[in-house]
C-alpha cells in the first residue's frame, strides 16, 4: 500500500538511521525471559525479522550458532553491520511477508519494534512454514501497539512479559533519540517547504524554533 511505502522511505534516509544509535538498548534480560528453558542449550538458527540497527539482535546472538538478521533498508543493514561483533551474524536485504529461510529450519524468530510494520497476516503465513516443530516466536513491542498485536496472535500457549527499564539520557542523546523516529524527518521537511518563501535567516529561525528535538532543552 502507499501507507507501507512511504514508511519504507522513512526508514531508508542515511539521517535516520545514523541517529541509531541513540535508540535505548534492549536489556538482556529481555532475552533471557524470551527464550526461557531454551537458553540452556545452543540453539542453531535465529532469524530477526526487521532488524534494523541490530539492536535485538545484540542480546539473542550469543545463544544460537548461526543468526540471519533482515531489513528492507540497506542503510539500517549498514549500520547494523558497522556494529555487529558478533562472527556468526549476517545481515541481509529481506523482507518479513517473503522470509529467506527454507522450510522448517528456524529455532527463533524475533521481531523487535517493527511488527506494526508488516503485512502481519502474510508474515505470520510465512513463520508457519519456517519455523521448526516446537520453535518459538518472540515479538518485543512498545506499549501502545502491543495489545492489539499480542491478541491476534492465535497460539493457546503465549506469554507476555513486561520490562520497564530506566535509561539516563545527555541532551544530545535524547535529541538523537527523536530525530531517529521515522516521522521526524519528513515532518521537518513539510515544515520547510511551507517556509520557502522566508528568507534563509527567517527559515533557519523558524526551524529551530518548530524542530520538535529542540523543544527539550
Amino acid at each position: 500500500s502507499g501507507y507501507i511505502c512511504k514508511m519504507f522511505r522513512y526508514y531508508e534516509s542515511k539521517s535516520i538511521t545514523q541517529k541509531y544509535k541513540y535508540r535505548p538498548h534492549y536489556p538482556v534480560k529481555i532475552a533471557e525471559d524470551a527464550l526461557g528453558n531454551l537458553k540452556e542449550k545452543k540453539l542453531d538458527f535465529l532469524l530477526d525479522v526487521g532488524c534494523g540497527g541490530g539492536q535485538a539482535v545484540k542480546i539473542f546472538a550469543p545463544y544460537f550458532d548461526k543468526v540471519l538478521a533482515i531489513d528492507p533498508s540497506e542503510n539500517q543493514l549498514e549500520e547494523a553491520r558497522s556494529q555487529n561483533k558478533f562472527a556468526h551474524v549476517t545481515y541481509e536485504v529481506g523482507l518479513a511477508e517473503k522470509l529467506p529461510c527454507n522450510d522448517v529450519s528456524v529455532d527463533v524468530i524475533t521481531v523487535a519494534s517493527a511488527l506494526h510494520w508488516l503485512d502481519r497476516q502474510k508474515f505470520y503465513e510465512e513463520v508457519d512454514r519456517v519455523l521448526k516443530p516446537g520453535g518459538r516466536e518472540i515479538y518485543l513491542q512498545v506499549c501502545n501497539k502491543y495489545a492489539q498485536i499480542y491478541n491476534e496472535i492465535k497460539y493457546a500457549k503465549k506469554l507476555r512479559y513486561d520490562h520497564f527499564t530506566e535509561q539516563v539520557w545527555s541532551i544530545t542523546e535524547l535529541k538523537g533519540y527523536i530525530q531517529s523516529i521515522d516521522s521526524y524527518e519528513t515532518y521537518m521537511k513539510d515544515i520547510e517547504m511551507q517556509l520557502e518563501e522566508f528568507s534563509e535567516k527567517e527559515r533557519k529561525a523558524k526551524l529551530l524554533e518548530l524542530d520538535s528535538s529542540e523543544q527539550f532543552i
